[in-house]
């Protein structure tokens, strides 16, 4: 079999896979508020979402690898890591992740979504229209308020704890999010997104 002419039919195939995941995940583990205010999982997916954008647009696929591989294992396909047919499904896998996190913050209000969509990715505006990175310019103002409530809890921490490193600070920035203002944040994705001011706020 062609993987490379099956990649497109491949793509929405785990795109599908990708959006009845983040179905469940909003059905049973949500909390009312997290649908209310679009805190907590809204932005885990938004800042997924962002990392995979920036990463496309430099040409660079390596966030998608891990689901990548046990998409091809669950399917028993054995392609080479790297080889030109692993980096087609690749481009095209990280697209359709892109595409299912949209969905999915839809998803939590009155969007739906049709499962076994037979049209190709490219006719969903998908391959070549990536949705824009939030950026400076155009932060939405629930993404600004987030910001700004990171930069205020980290310069505290700052002042209390000098010497802490980035990777303590996301870890205490976390817990006085949620404890302080009700929104639950993974330190992780604290980290990655929102404490690029370091060590200065």
């Amino acid at each position: 079999m062609n993987l490379i002419r099956q990649s497109d039919t491949l793509a929405k195939e785990f795109l599908d896979n990708c959006v009845e995941g983040y179905e469940i995940t909003i059905a049973t583990k949500f909390k009312r508020s997290d649908r209310e205010e679009y805190s907590g999982t809204f932005w885990d997916f938004e800042g997924e979402q962002n990392c995979l954008i920036e990463d496309a647009k430099e040409g660079i696929f390596k966030l998608i690898y891990e689901d990548l591989d046990s998409f091809l294992v669950d399917k028993n396909y054995e392609v080479e890591p790297l080889s030109e047919t692993y980096m087609v499904l690749a481009h095209k896998f990280i697209v359709a992740k892109i595409k299912a996190l949209s969905i999915a913050q839809g998803l939590l209000g009155d969007k739906t979504y049709a499962y076994s969509n037979e049209r190709p990715l490219e006719k969903e505006g998908v391959l070549f229209d990536l949705p824009p990175v939030v950026s400076t310019h155009k932060k939405r103002k629930s993404t600004i308020e987030l910001q700004n409530y990171v930069n205020n809890i980290a310069r505290e921490e700052r002042i209390i704890h000098p010497d802490t490193s980035k990777e303590y600070l996301a870890v205490d920035v976390a817990k006085k999010l949620e404890s302080n203002h009700g929104i639950k944040k993974a330190s992780s994705t604290i980290l990655r997104d929102y404490l690029s001011k370091y060590p200065n706020f």
